[in-house]
């Protein structure tokens, strides 16, 4: 497989990480603390050209900061 620059390749996840499988075969492992800000959740692997990346529309979300990377939830 190959993988963006900068990208890590995990095939197996730590002990007590919670697997969650995608539609499209990508598998993510979380920790068990992530699980809070992230239910509800809907996790899209989107294809944008030769771009991939993963989509995250999160319910919860109360506020974000402007490049999207940090946020809180209720």
């Amino acid at each position: 497989r190959s993988v963006a620059p900068g990208a890590v390749l995990i095939e197996q996840g730590s002990e007590g990480d919670v697997a969650v499988d995608l539609a499209n075969g990508v598998t993510l492992f979380l920790e068990p603390a992530a699980l809070q800000f992230l239910r509800g959740t809907q996790i899209d692997y989107a294809r944008e050209g030769v771009n991939r990346s993963l989509k995250f529309n999160n319910p919860n979300v109360t506020a974000e900061c402007g490049c999207g990377e940090s946020f809180s939830v209720e």
